[in-house]
């Protein structure tokens, strides 16, 4: 993997922290998937930038006002390994969520091509072979 891949990663987490989905879908390739494990059951089956938009919104109805946070990344080829600090507060029940979650984003010629979502970082370790 490339330093530059790893820094596209990380601007594009600081573009969503400031609520600039757009700024981000340059990096998303046409044929790009989302594999959701903290919320599976969510939303047709889509591809390509309009899979992120829904995710994004799916999980803003769920938790309200989140915010993702890139805390470590870690190169793995073809991969990036991503520890990410989810925080949110639910519109309906006013109560706060923080966590660290994990991403596992898959790369092709520069693009992210899948995005797998864990509960935990330590699914996403051993989902990417690191575990203990």
């Amino acid at each position: 993997m490339s330093r530059e891949s790893v820094e596209d990663l990380k601007r594009a987490f600081e573009a969503f922290e400031r609520g600039d989905v757009d700024e981000v879908l340059p990096l998303i390739d046409p044929d790009f998937e989302i594999g959701d494990r903290i919320v599976p059951e969510g939303g047709p089956h889509l591809r390509g930038p309009e899979a992120l938009t829904a995710n994004v919104a799916q999980v803003r109805e769920v938790f309200g006002d989140v915010t993702w946070r890139a805390r470590e990344v870690i190169d793995l080829d073809d991969r990036l390994l991503v520890r990410v600090r989810m925080e949110a507060t639910a519109d309906h029940t006013a109560l706060p969520f923080a966590e660290d979650i994990g991403h596992v984003y898959t790369l092709k010629h520069g693009r992210i091509v899948r995005l797998d979502i864990f509960r935990t970082w330590d699914e996403a370790r051993a989902a990417a072979g690191l575990g203990d």
